[in-house]
Formats: structure tokens, C-alpha cells, sequence
């Protein structure tokens, strides 16, 4: 995927398994951890991302296979959604802020 950053494209990588994890390649290290970010040395470039708390494990708590294959199939990529969900598997979040307190909203 790709965005702009201070008017500069960047090309992205975002990955969902037990967490939601975003990584891309930057000429500068970057680290922040008031925002869960944070950059590993790649050849002579970084590698900056961050991890969400949210993802599939949260799901797997709520949801059976079942129940998530029915529910996916009533999903519209194109519509954004209105529902203020923030799903954690428990309090507390790293990134896109880190925040040990923040609860989950379902």
C-alpha cells in the first residue's frame, strides 16, 4: 500500500494474524514509543512498524470459525462503518498509541 508522509510517498506492508502489524523501509531510523513505534536495521535501510494489540486473537475470543465465516460474508469493504469498535483482547494498547490503560470498546 502507499501513502503520504510529509509529501513524500511511502510504500507500506500491513499484516493481520494474532496482531495488526504495519511495517515499511525508511532511509532514517525512527523510534517513538509514546506511539508503539520502532525500527530494526535492513541492509542499509530500516525497518520501521508497530504492532496493534488488535487483531485475530481478539477475535477468536468472541467468535467461532463459524460464527466469523457468517459474519465475513456480510461485510462491505466499500461502506465505511459507522460502529466505534476497538477490539483488544484486554486493556491496555502499543500501537497506534502506546496507552497500558486503554480499554476496549465493543
Amino acid at each position: 500500500m502507499s501513502l503520504f508522509i510529509n509529501h513524500i510517498l511511502v510504500e507500506y506492508v500491513t499484516s493481520l494474524g494474532s496482531t495488526l502489524a504495519i511495517k515499511l523501509l525508511s532511509n532514517t531510523r525512527i523510534e517513538d514509543s509514546r506511539f508503539g513505534v520502532y525500527s530494526h536495521r535492513l541492509d542499509d535501510k530500516w525497518l520501521i512498524g508497530g504492532a496493534s494489540n488488535t487483531g485475530g486473537a481478539v477475535l477468536r475470543q468472541l467468535f467461532t470459525d463459524d460464527q466469523l465465516e457468517e459474519l465475513s460474508e456480510h461485510i462491505d469493504p466499500s461502506k465505511t462503518s459507522l460502529l466505534d469498535y476497538y477490539p483488544l483482547p484486554k486493556t491496555g494498547e502499543r500501537f497506534p498509541v502506546a496507552d497500558p490503560n486503554l480499554a476496549p470498546r465493543y
